[in-house]
């Protein structure tokens, strides 16, 4: 299955599932390169979108985050 890369909304830097996965795990926001752009995409929003890409379930917590039992 061909996996499509996730643009930003300016169409001019895309990110991959495995880069914003690596981004939820060190409870990061992901920013978009392009100079003119510089969106900043907040943790919050990459964890939603990959929940609903089901890469996370909506009870997981990022690892660095999730609490020591």
């Amino acid at each position: 299955m061909l996996r499509k890369p996730v643009w930003c909304k300016c169409k001019k830097h895309s990110w991959t599932r495995r880069q914003l996965y690596a981004a939820w795990e060190k409870g990061r926001d992901v920013l978009c390169p392009d100079p003119i752009c510089q969106r900043v995409i907040p943790m919050k929003t990459v964890e939603t979108l990959l929940i609903d890409l089901d890469m996370v379930a909506p009870d997981d917590n990022p690892p660095e985050f999730a609490e020591e039992g």
